[in-house]
This record gives C-alpha cells, sequence and structure tokens, in this order.
C-alpha cells in the first residue's frame, strides 16, 4: 500500500525474560490500529446504514466496513499532521 502508515503503534525492542526472547518488533502501523478502532465503531453504531450501502453497491456488508474504517484511519493521520 502506498499511504503513510506514520510508523508503529506499539513498537519494541529485544525483550527477554526468564522463560522467552522476543525479537525486535515493529508492531501494528499506526493507520491500521486507527482503522480497527473505526471499524469498531463503524461496526456497532452503523450496521445497518451499512447493509444498505452494501445492497446498493453490491459488495458485502464487510468491504463496506473495511473501506470506511480506511478512510477515517487516513483522515485521523491527515488530521496529526
Amino acid at each position: 500500500m502506498n499511504k503513510d502508515e506514520s510508523g508503529s503503534a506499539f513498537p519494541h525492542s529485544n525483550l527477554e525474560n526468564r522463560y522467552y526472547a522476543f525479537p525486535a518488533d515493529n508492531g501494528l502501523s499506526i493507520r491500521d490500529y486507527f482503522a480497527a478502532k473505526a471499524m469498531q465503531a463503524l461496526i456497532v453504531a452503523q450496521s445497518k446504514e451499512m447493509e444498505g450501502i452494501a445492497d446498493e453497491t453490491h459488495r458485502e456488508p464487510e468491504e463496506i466496513v473495511s473501506q470506511f474504517a480506511y478512510f477515517y484511519a487516513d483522515a485521523m493521520l491527515e488530521e496529526r499532521k
């Protein structure tokens, strides 16, 4: 994807405890994190509306919700600039 991911939401360096050694991980992108948060709200608050849009566009409701979630995520990233 060519969109600006704006870094990681939950990065961590090499972590070790007495049982495991975890390699460094960039974690979830901030864009994906924002999209996941937006998706939760869309599913709860607008599920009937999304079904109507899906019927009109002949797409699955899940596709519509996912697309809207990333629209919101991109708007949140733009607002952070």
